[in-house]
This record gives structure tokens, sequence and C-alpha cells, in this order.
């Protein structure tokens, strides 16, 4: 399955790996990189593009991204980076 970040079908894969006891299994496009707060594989092929993880981490994840959550903790990150450069320059 070619990754997307859509979060039906990302969904349905990892509930499909839990019914089956597997990990979710995904083929990453060229050029791909990870979006934030994605879960990190459990197994990589160098030699490919293939990838697994943990179906509960898949489920996290979208529940994050469509709660809100990470793009909450992204700016909460944002606005402590700006508050420890202001301190520097001012000290």
């Amino acid at each position: 399955m070619k990754f997307t970040t859509h979060p039906q079908t990302l969904v349905m894969l990892a509930t499909h790996a839990i019914l089956y006891q597997h990990p979710v299994r995904l083929v990453l496009n060229e050029g791909w990189t990870r979006p934030r707060n994605f879960p990190l594989p459990i197994k990589a092929d160098k030699s490919t593009a293939n990838r697994e993880y943990r179906p509960l981490a898949i489920l996290e994840w979208v529940d994050g991204e469509l709660s809100g959550e990470n793009a909450a903790a992204e700016a909460r990150e944002r606005a402590a980076r700006i508050k420890r450069k202001k301190s520097e320059v001012q000290a």
C-alpha cells in the first residue's frame, strides 16, 4: 500500500492489522518525509521503501492529527523556541 496521510485509509490499515495480528506495512513514495509525530517504523528495509509500523501507533497518530493535539504541541514548541531566542538576545 502506498503511503497516504488520509486518516480513513490509515485507520482501515491499522484496524485490519490489529485483527490479523500483523504490523501495518507501508511503501513510502520517493522523497517522502515523515510527518511530525508520525511513529518510527519497527522494521525498515533499507533496499526498498517498505516500512512496518505498530498498528496502535498509527491509530494514536491519526487521533492526534484529528483532535488537533499534534498541532497544539507544535505551536507550544514553537512559542518556547521564540521565547528562548528572545531571552538569548536580551542576555
